[in-house]
Formats: C-alpha cells, structure tokens, sequence
C-alpha cells in the first residue's frame, strides 16, 4: 500500500503487485515537491532480475526529465535493531526527490536484489528431485554425501516425508502430529508437520547440492546469524514444500515452505523458511475441509529420537502456527535458525517472539 502526500494525490497502483513485498513513504517538500522511496524484496531466479514498473495515475504523456533536487534531503530507510542514516542505501535501493509539479504519471524501473528472497532456489530446473504424487508418500531413501550431525549423532541417509517431515533413517508416514518428544526414537526435523496431500495440489522438491553460489549465500546467513560460530557451508539439502494442499481439501489453499540443512562436517545447521502458510489441518486430523483450520494443527519442531530432547517453534500444534510466517528466532520475518549438532539446540529464543504487525519492511 503506497501512502502518497503533497499535491495532487495520487491514484494507487492500479494492478496489484504479485509476489512482492513492497514498503514505500512520501514526505512533503517546498514549493510541491515530494519523495516517493519504493524497497521491493522480490527476486527472479534465473540470473537476472525482475524489472517492475509502478504507474500512478492516468497514462500520461511522455514524462518530463527528472532533476535531483540540489541538497536533497531524504526520509531514511532503516531495518530492525539498526539506526537509520540519511540516504542510507540498504540494498542497492533506488531513491529519487523529483519535482511533481506537471507530472501526471511516474515509471519507476526496480531492480532487486537477491539477497532479500526469503525461500532458497528450488525446482526441477536447480536439479531437484520431486516426490510422487501420492497421499502420505515420501521420497526415496536419500543417501547422503556428507554425514549430518543431529543432535549428537552422524546420520547417512534421510526421507522427505509429504507430511512436513525429513527423517533420518526411516520414514514417516503419520499424518496427525504427536506432541514431542516422541516415545518411539523417530529423529527428524517437522518444518511443518500435517496432513499433506500433493494429490489434490502442490509439488515437494528436494536436492543435497554443493554448489558455490548456493553454499556461499547459506554461509553469509549462517554468519550473519551466529557471528561468534565460525562457519563455512560445504554441503546442504534443500526441501521444499511448494503450494501443497491439505488432506480432503475443499479449497485452494496451498502452504509454501521450505527446509535447508547444511554443514561444514562438523557444526550442523537447520534453516527453516515460511513463504506461505494458509491452511494448519487436514480432516483426518480434525480439519475443517473448507478452510483447513481447527482440529489438531502442525507441529514446527525437532525431535532427537532419544526421548527426551527436543524443540517445538512456539505455536506448534495450535491454531497460531498458521501466523509462523511473521514469527523469527533471527529477526527475519518467516525464517527459524537453529544449530542443531549438539544435544542442546544452538538458536533457542529465550521468550516467544512476537508477530512483525507492524508494517515496516524487514530487509
């Protein structure tokens, strides 16, 4: 939503902005003048990236040449826990103070960058496999070209389970979530454990990846996360969950998130990402089949297959889980970090943390 101050209001966009995330301000300058600083957090994965334009107003005629004002005194552009400066360019972002005085129309081309898409790369194209479509399905036995230390034990071989789960050694089939920690030694990480069903809609994709450009961002994230881990991705796996439905379901409705676990043969991280999540129950589980709601919702956690160690991502298993997209353990809105080598959980928060309802961009 653009709010736009000064003269002549402008009209708002008047398509809407598909798969983007955009936060904007005007500020009222002398003599009809006004800023317009637009951020987008979008990013085309293909080597280049997404060129948007913005219109305002009527289609106008061919626009005026736009000055910078001389001295031009801008609005800041600031992130969480950070203090913001004047003409703080976080990102590359464009930003512009132009006269608005004859001007009926305004194309602004963006360019953003990649660093700001929440979900890694995935799909046939990065060379992931896909699970078959089939309720309460899971992949094949995936061996593992690096051992992955969870919870203080090496694992070689894991399943990507429809049901939200990737499982070490055995997969799971169940579709109602337990409370952990379970009582029958089941290691796995729950992104988000409930009643899948890719029948009815929706793709699991899934690779173990060494490649540079992949390893080097999950690096950076890792380190900007954990700064006094010293850390250097050499493998990961990559999950994801794209737009999959719910068990009986009588709506469109698709979650999208996604799991990344990466190592160095040493230190063990888990990145949890959650683009989209709409629905938290499938009817077997209690679920309303029109909106995917109630009954027993799913569960976002770690179980260590010892009995007795474990983590649940608050919300778990109640109606709030549906609002994990806006929760963080790293101020990145939808995204749970966790070091996950050792007995003990490295990235626990110590209180719940709360929903971004603010309507600040996150960069």
């Amino acid at each position: 939503v653009f709010d736009a101050f000064g003269p002549p209001a402008l009209p708002a966009a008047p398509r809407p902005l598909h798969n983007k995330r955009v936060c904007s301000s005007s500020r009222v300058h002398n003599r009809s003048v006004f800023l317009l600083s637009v951020l987008f957090s979008g990013w085309g994965w293909g080597g280049r990236p997404n060129k948007t334009h913005l219109r305002f107003g009527p289609p106008p005629p061919p626009p005026p040449l736009l000055s910078p004002l001389p001295e031009p005194k801008l609005g800041f552009l600031q992130k969480p826990n950070v203090a913001a400066t004047p003409n703080s360019p976080f990102h590359r972002a464009p930003i512009w103070d132009f006269s608005a005085g004859a001007v009926r129309g305004v194309v602004v081309n963006i360019e953003p960058t990649p660093e700001a898409a929440l979900l890694y790369p995935y799909g046939l194209d990065k060379g992931d496999s896909k699970n078959p479509k089939l309720d309460d399905g899971t992949s094949k036995r995936v061996v593992l070209s690096v051992p992955f230390s969870f919870y203080g034990k090496e694992y070689e071989t894991l399943y990507v389970n429809n049901n939200g789960v990737i499982s070490f050694d055995t997969p799971v089939k169940q579709y109602t979530p337990d409370p952990f920690p379970l009582a029958d030694g089941r290691p796995f990480v729950a992104p988000y454990w409930g009643d899948v069903d890719n029948v009815l809609g929706g793709e699991i994709f899934y690779r173990q990846t060494t490649d540079p450009a992949l390893l080097k961002l999950i690096t950076q994230h890792i380190n900007q996360y954990f700064p006094s881990i010293p850390f250097t991705a050499t493998w990961a796996f990559v999950a994801t969950w794209d737009h999959v439905a719910y068990y009986d379901s009588r709506s469109n409705k698709g979650n999208t998130f996604q799991a990344a676990l990466t190592t160095n043969t040493k230190t063990s991280f888990v990145i949890l990402n959650y683009k989209d999540i709409q629905w938290t129950t499938g009817v077997a589980s209690g679920g309303d089949p029109k909106t995917g709601l109630g009954g027993t919702p799913a569960h976002a956690g770690f179980n260590s297959g010892d009995e007795t160690n474990y983590y649940n991502i608050p919300g778990s298993r109640t109606d709030a889980i549906i609002n994990i997209t806006t929760t963080s353990n790293v101020n990145v809105p939808g995204r749970w970090v966790f070091q996950v080598n050792e007995l003990e959980l490295i990235g626990v928060p110590t209180e719940v943390p709360h929903a971004a309802a603010d309507k600040r961009c996150w960069l």
